[in-house]
């Protein structure tokens, strides 16, 4: 049985890395951008969480 994207599974910070973790970047997850877009010079925006609204960013962990 896949899981569908988006899907979420809620867990813990220990589940997951029972050893812990090491966070060695964090950087914000950037909306698509046509290249007639950037020909305008509009702004990158940052993804958004779609259940909660939130901004989205992605974590570069060493476990």
């Amino acid at each position: 049985m896949a899981i569908t994207g988006g899907s979420r599974l809620p867990t813990s910070h220990d589940f997951v890395f029972p050893r812990g973790a090491l966070v060695m970047g964090v950087e914000p997850v950037l909306k698509f951008q046509s290249a007639e877009d950037r020909a305008k010079g509009l702004p990158v925006e940052q993804e958004k969480d779609k259940e909660n609204g939130l901004l989205v960013w992605s974590v570069l962990v060493i476990a």
